[in-house]
């Protein structure tokens, strides 16, 4: 499905008003009683804590264990500039185990594919997803239609997994509220929903988000950050979608 984007960033107000009567749902509410593992995916290191992270630190807390994982290490993430920097495949892995750590996760395979290849490696990408899941597990990955190519694999080849091993899939996005106005986002047929979470959640996010100073502080002189401080503002609530 061909989505309209906004690549300057809608204002905040945009979705602060889209999301101030939209459900409110406990996490019990969202998953079968008897799940007790999530199992969370990124296609970059990253996306989990900015579009997931109070869930995943909310299960932590009060349900069970939490799998990280990531398709990609993110090693592409300069290349609209132009810029090489060494060891940053690396540094963002490095990142990524902080922060699933300070979410409350384990971290399991990681980099299985290479940073923009995850729609090439579709297949592939869905059957190492399906290999890391058992029956009854809930598998929480990037909105399918989330306006990155690699979210939208990374949610399709999610979708395909956990038929494949009875498992729950939820939904959360990353670039879409910061690119995609609501009523492009109500025109996929997903709705969206506010995952009710505490502050001990919201603080752990807080925390792990400040473990990517790759992402959110400028790595070279005369760079921006390549997360924006706007896309942050953003991800005031917890959504999922579905």
């Amino acid at each position: 499905m061909s989505l309209t984007v906004t690549p300057t960033g809608l204002p905040v107000e945009a979705w602060a008003e889209a999301v101030a009567d939209a459900p409110r749902r406990a996490l019990a509410d969202l998953v079968p009683p008897e799940s007790t593992r999530l199992v969370v995916v990124g296609a970059h290191p990253d996306d989990e804590t900015i579009g997931a992270g109070r869930l995943v630190a909310e299960w932590a807390r009060t349900r069970g264990p939490v799998l990280s994982l990531t398709l990609t290490a993110g090693e592409a993430c300069l290349d609209e500039v132009g810029v090489q920097e060494p060891g940053l495949a690396e540094l963002r892995l490095a990142e990524w185990r902080t922060a699933a750590a300070l979410l409350g996760a384990k971290t399991g395979p990681h980099r299985l594919c290479p940073d923009g290849a995850v729609a090439a490696m579709a297949d592939v990408m869905a059957a190492a997803l399906a290999a890391e899941l058992n029956p009854g597990d809930v598998l929480l990955a990037p909105w399918r239609h989330d306006p990155h190519p690699d979210h939208e694999a990374a949610g399709r080849a999610a979708a395909v997994a956990v038929r494949e091993r009875g498992a729950t899939l939820l939904e959360y996005p990353v670039w879409m509220p910061y690119w995609m106005a609501p009523e492009t986002v109500a025109a996929t047929g997903d709705r969206w929903s506010v995952v009710v979470t505490g502050p001990d959640a919201e603080a752990a996010r807080e925390r792990a988000l400040a473990a990517y100073t790759s992402q959110l502080e400028p790595i070279r002189a005369g760079l921006g950050p390549v997360v924006p401080s706007l896309l942050l503002a953003h991800h005031h609530v917890q959504l999922v979608l579905g």
